[in-house]
């Protein structure tokens, strides 16, 4: 076994360069923090060691942020203490301080907007500067369509020329199965910018304006992801939220992660339109069943008919395809 503070000098010494890898990985929406953190302390660590160079350098700031509040906590169990007493806060503070001096040396923009200080509803809805009103998003609204299913947006340049492909290769699941056609901005006053900022969200649907979509890079950069966000951008929310979602699912509300709770509120009858659908295990704006728990042994929902396996919820956003519910709730929508 190899000592720790060998592998602990080995990741200083790999941290001093951050050049750009091709990530082999990539992590869910929404969710991005908990998977980083699965386990002991230690096992942490090793996470952030082995797979540093597929995550943004921002991630990495974040993963060394979040470990060194939960050693400070205290919130590891004597074990996981016991098997990390050589990573200490000093480590972490070194580490911290070498990504600082590389920041300094690299002339890295300053973080501007993490995603804990966005305005967002439920991970990943952008609210802007106001405040949620259920009302407000009683979704789906016509007025939240975009006329003749054709939305304009624009793409940032900083994508890979593979990441801009696979972005619009989850634009071209819409419009070969239904009416939704994404079309290059030309003067569009109304339109979606899609850009690369801290985390995975949305504005909902259209209004007068420029809309906003962040895709970040590594760790939105799956199919599903991507389709996810683009449903909110069309006018949708989440389907685990549903005002009869308690028919279908159990929210296992000790196992969420303190904060995040609100993900897991219900829409108001009157809130949604339901459009006469069944409830969709699988959609892709479903959650999949460890979103946001504290214990990854154990789920956050589960269905409440026994008969419908686990890995089903949220199955076509992991997979990065639509179900026939998903289709026929944008075909109604938007009528055609």
């Amino acid at each position: 076994m190899i000592h720790l503070g060998l592998f602990v000098a080995i990741l200083l010494i790999q941290s001093c360069s951050l050049d750009s890898v091709k990530p082999q990985q990539y992590y869910p929406i929404e969710n991005y923090k908990l998977n980083l953190f699965q386990g002991d302390i230690l096992s942490k660590w090793n996470f952030i060691g082995e797979n540093r160079k597929s995550m943004s350098r921002q991630l990495v700031r974040k993963a060394f942020d979040l470990l060194e509040d939960e050693i400070k906590s205290g919130n590891a169990n004597s074990k996981s203490k016991k098997k990390s007493s050589t990573v200490s806060e000093n480590t972490i503070k070194k580490q911290k301080m070498l990504n600082s001096k590389e920041k300094k040396n690299k002339k890295f923009k300053k973080m501007k907007s993490p995603i804990d200080k966005l305005n967002l509803f439920q991970g990943d809805i952008l609210l802007g500067n106001g405040t949620f009103d259920m009302d407000r998003f009683a979704v789906p609204h016509k007025s939240l369509r975009w006329p003749d299913g054709t939305v304009p947006y624009i793409l940032d340049d900083i994508y890979s020329d593979s990441e801009k492909e696979l972005i619009r290769s989850a634009m071209d699941e819409f419009e070969k199965q239904t009416c939704i056609k994404w079309v290059e901005r030309t003067d569009e006053d109304s339109y979606v910018e899609i850009f690369n900022d801290v985390g995975c969200y949305s504005d909902i649907g259209r209004t007068s304006g420029r809309r906003s979509l962040s895709l970040e890079s590594p760790i939105c950069m799956s199919k599903g992801t991507i389709m996810h966000e683009l449903m909110h951008a069309l006018g949708f929310l989440h389907e685990h939220s549903r005002a009869d979602r308690d028919d279908y699912v159990d929210v296992v509300w000790d196992n969420i992660v303190d904060g995040r709770q609100s993900n897991f509120e219900k829409y108001r009858p009157s809130a949604i339109d339901t459009m006469g659908l069944d409830y969709d295990y699988r959609s892709v704006m479903h959650y999949e069943p460890y979103m946001y728990a504290a214990d990854r042994n154990h789920p956050t929902l589960k269905p409440s008919d026994h008969q419908v396996p686990l890995n089903q919820l949220g199955h076509g956003q992991a997979e990065g395809v639509f179900t026939d519910l998903d289709i026929e709730k944008i075909k109604t929508f938007y009528e055609c």
